[in-house]
């Protein structure tokens, strides 16, 4: 009996001993291969107030971001169709400065990176390799800070990227995603009449209808109409082939308290079939540089017509 508790207690042991070696094992190799961390920012917090463009890409396809007189634009840079030619910028369009200061915010925060490669030869593994996403923050002629972006670990949630300089690759939080879109549309600020604040004065006139509507801020009706017609979103941008044909049907006009006035024309083109396709365009007292079309929808259309009958 004494003898066979001996064994029992000896293979008990055994198995405690094993199981201490493999799991030391493991613990050993997992904190030798576990990436070292750091704290810092993509963009000096020192530096924000100085950015005054970002570009935003992927491969030879990017987008401008600039600022001009207080407000953010946006401009596609269009590959030139013939090699060795120089790119071209579309025109300006407004862009949704919220957007801006987010991706700004999230550039310059301390933040915990981890260190995952120093070879060259793991960028493309990564994503990080000549055609990966990446945004460069400028000022002036200035550059502050160039980043490339890889591909994102679903189960960390951790984005990899690298700098324009130099081997290492590293990971980090994942809150950049969504603004590597290069496409012009997610930039764009929405709203029709985005630059004005606290308007006391809307006009809107629709020759065909008659309608020649005015109201301003001592009107009870006031604060419906003003909710309503900034309120109002536009659709995508348009290229100026797309509004031939078209012609300017009815304009908003919004006064601001300050003096500042904007104006939103509304133009209709009607194809073969007698369908019919609405565009905005806007000016503005505000030096606003941006003169693109708009579509908007043939519903939205009637709303404003509601809205002001």
């Amino acid at each position: 009996m004494k003898n066979e508790s001996l064994n029992k207690l000896l293979a008990t042991l055994s198995i405690f001993f094993l199981a201490t070696f493999v799991l030391s094992f493991f613990v050993s190799k997992k904190a030798k291969t576990a990436p070292k961390s750091s704290s810092t920012a993509l963009l000096n917090p020192n530096k924000t107030g100085e950015v005054s463009s970002i570009e935003i890409g992927r491969g030879n396809h990017s987008l401008l971001l600039s600022l001009s007189n207080g407000f953010w634009y946006v401009q596609s840079k269009i590959p030139p169709l013939v090699s060795g030619s120089e790119l071209s910028v579309s025109e300006k369009s407004l862009v949704d400065k919220k957007l801006v200061a987010a991706l700004v915010h999230n550039a310059s925060e301390i933040r915990t990176v981890y260190k995952i490669s120093s070879e060259v030869k793991d960028f493309e593994p990564l994503g990080l390799g000549e055609d990966s996403s990446f945004v460069f923050f400028s000022s002036g002629e200035s550059e502050l800070s160039k980043i490339h972006f890889g591909i994102t670990d679903p189960l960390s949630n951790r984005i990899s990227f690298r700098t324009e300089k130099g081997d290492d690759s590293y990971e980090t939080d994942d809150d950049f995603s969504q603004f590597l879109s290069s496409d012009s549309d997610y930039w764009i600020a929405g709203e029709l009449f985005y630059e004005i604040e606290n308007p006391e004065t809307v006009k809107f006139s629709y020759p065909e209808k008659n309608i020649d509507f005015s109201v301003n801020s001592s009107d009870k009706n006031f604060a419906t109409v003003s909710h309503s017609i900034m309120s109002l979103r536009h659709g995508a941008l348009r290229q100026r082939i797309d509004v031939e044909g078209s012609f300017v049907v009815a304009k908003i006009e919004v006064h601001s308290g300050k003096g500042d006035v904007s104006v939103v024309s509304v133009s209709r083109k009607t194809d073969a079939d007698g369908k019919s396709a609405f565009f905005v365009q806007k000016s503005s007292s505000m030096n606003i540089e941006d003169s693109c079309f708009y579509e908007i929808s043939e519903f939205t259309f009637n709303r404003i017509v509601e809205i002001f009958s």
